[in-house]
């Protein structure tokens, strides 16, 4: 059977756009002490991605790659973490930066580059193909970082630590 999307350029560029569109990238704003490095862009605020923009939606809130291992810092004390934890998280915070802060900034620069493409007098599909391309590639890349990240948090928590987890994503629906 033929890959319809191999054979459509157009096709599959539209796809992706509509894939960037509904799940931007990036959650790499600043939440506070234990968040540094990531999102730490000029222009960016609390909530807002590198693309300036909201990322995939789940029930009204956003969904994006980020450095899971900071939210975990902030939730220290409701989730009744370890010192020795805390000190893996700080770990795990630090490695994401050093491993994905440029991927980050690439991102928003690729994402400019499509926004640039789409409002220009006519659409420069040339430049809009090759800014899906590296953002496709981009996203992906985070998001399995994301969830390798998120796996090896959640390895690390005791039974009660996963249940109180549990019951704040229930309460936050």
């Amino acid at each position: 059977m033929m890959n319809h999307f191999h054979s459509n350029p157009f096709r599959l560029a539209g796809v992706l756009l509509l894939s960037t569109l509904l799940f931007a990238p990036a959650a790499f704003a600043q939440h506070g002490p234990d968040h540094p490095g990531m999102g730490n862009m000029p222009g960016m605020h609390d909530g807002m991605h590198a693309s300036g923009g909201k990322g995939m939606h789940d029930k009204g809130r956003h969904m994006a790659p980020h450095n899971a291992a900071a939210h975990f810092l902030q939730m220290a004390d409701m989730l009744n973490l370890t010192d020795g934890q805390i000190a893996s998280l700080r770990t795990l915070r630090d490695d994401w930066v050093t491993k994905h802060s440029v991927h980050a900034a690439q991102l928003a620069a690729a994402q400019s580059d499509l926004k640039s493409a789409l409002h220009a007098p006519t659409v420069d599909k040339a430049g809009a193909e090759k800014a899906l391309v590296t953002i496709g590639a981009l996203e992906g890349q985070l998001w399995r970082a994301f969830v390798d990240q998120l796996a090896e948090i959640k390895g690390m928590l005791d039974k009660n630590q996963r249940a109180r987890l549990g019951e704040m994503h229930r309460r936050h629906r």
